[in-house]
C-alpha cells in the first residue's frame, strides 16, 4: 500500500482535499501492471487518512503508475515539486515517476525503492541517466512518511534532474 501528496511549484497545487475517499482524481491516468501502457483506472483513487485525503493505492501488482495529465503538462520541461509518501510494508515498493511519456512510449524516470533494491534512487526507464550519484541511502521505514523534492530542467542539450528524500519531520537535506 502507497499513498502519494503532490505540489509542483507555481504550476499546479493538488492535495486532494476536494475529493472523497474512493474517488477517482481528474487529470491522473492510471496505467496497468508491469509497466504497461493500457488504462486500468481503477488502480489509484483518494484516501483518507486521518482525516487527510491523499492519492494511493491498495494494489501489489507491480509497477503500476498514475500519472498527471493535467492541461499543459505534457509541454512541461523544467519544473520543482514536492510531496511526500508512505508505504505500509516493508516489502512494498513506492516512488513517483517524472518526465514520462506515458501513454505514448514507456519512457520515464523516476525516484524510487522497492523489495530488493530498499533505498530511494533515481532510475530511468526506456532512457539514461549519466554522471552524478543515483542513490540517495534513504531506506523507508512503513507507516513513515517521506518527504521529496524532485527539480527537472532542460538546458537545450540536457536535462539535469536533482532529487532528494527526508524523514518527514526531519530537516530538509541541502
Amino acid at each position: 500500500d502507497s499513498q502519494v501528496e503532490f505540489t509542483f511549484d507555481s504550476l499546479l497545487n493538488q492535495d486532494f482535499e476536494g475529493y472523497a475517499a474512493g474517488d477517482d482524481p481528474a487529470d491522473w491516468l492510471d496505467t496497468g501492471a508491469s509497466k504497461s501502457l493500457l488504462e486500468d483506472p481503477g488502480l489509484f483513487k483518494v484516501f483518507d487518512l486521518g482525516g487527510e485525503k491523499v492519492l494511493g493505492t491498495a494494489s501489489t501488482l507491480t509497477n503500476i503508475h498514475s500519472h498527471y495529465v493535467g492541461v499543459g503538462s505534457a509541454s512541461w520541461t523544467g519544473y520543482r515539486y514536492r510531496g511526500r509518501m508512505m508505504m505500509t510494508s516493508a516489502s512494498g515498493g513506492i516512488g513517483i515517476t517524472f518526465l514520462s511519456d506515458y501513454p505514448n512510449s514507456d519512457t520515464y524516470y523516476r525516484l524510487r525503492r522497492y523489495g530488493s533494491s530498499p533505498t530511494f534512487h533515481l532510475a530511468p526507464h526506456g532512457t539514461s541517466i549519466s554522471g552524478g550519484p543515483t542513490n540517495t541511502g534513504v531506506t523507508p521505514s512503513p507507516n513513515t512518511w517521506y518527504r521529496f523534492m524532485v527539480e527537472v530542467e532542460n538546458s537545450g542539450t540536457q536535462t539535469e534532474i536533482r532529487a532528494k528524500i527526508w524523514a518527514e519531520g526531519t530537516s530538509e537535506p541541502a
